[in-house]
């Protein structure tokens, strides 16, 4: 029997970062025509320091930093977090490890496809300007966000 307010991993939702500022994407647009032509597309990410996200969890990738920040997004975690050397380039040359979660991604754009503007209106209940990656969406924001998601997305990919 599953406790009071649980979810189960297809119903559970991180929230992932991106910081322009500090981790350069050079290859974003590329990923994006890949991910029109594939219709979706394995990725690697880090989830800080989450070590709870299930396979087949809803993931979204939140762009923060300089402007403009929202979501840009989203997809379904294919692992379990795991250690990896971490995304930070110095970090990574000094031996420095860091948590990682395999996705494969159903939705990504340069600029936001949810702004944080409509987020913080619609969705005040949240902080969606995370410290961290791999944040966990409570239910009661995650399925909201879910139906939203679906209505901008034009409903071409299954929530």
């Amino acid at each position: 029997m599953r406790a009071e307010g649980a979810t189960s991993p297809s119903c559970a939702a991180y929230l992932l970062t991106w910081n322009p500022a500090k981790w350069p994407w050079p290859t974003l647009e590329a990923e994006i025509a890949r991910l029109r032509k594939r219709g979706s597309l394995p990725e690697t990410w880090g989830c800080g320091v989450n070590k709870s996200i299930e396979p087949g969890s809803r993931l979204y990738l939140m762009r923060l930093g300089r402007h403009p920040r929202g979501i840009i997004g989203s997809g379904t975690a294919t692992s379990r977090p795991y250690k990896a050397l971490h995304w930070d380039e110095d970090k990574a040359g000094r031996g420095i490890l860091a948590m990682h979660i395999d996705l494969e991604v159903d939705q990504l754009a340069e600029e936001p496809i949810l702004p944080l503007e409509l987020l913080s209106v619609f969705l005040p209940a949240f902080r969606w300007t995370p410290q961290s990656s791999g944040i966990r969406i409570p239910s009661h924001v995650a399925i909201p966000l879910r139906t939203l998601w679906a209505q901008v997305t034009a409903g071409s990919t299954p929530l």
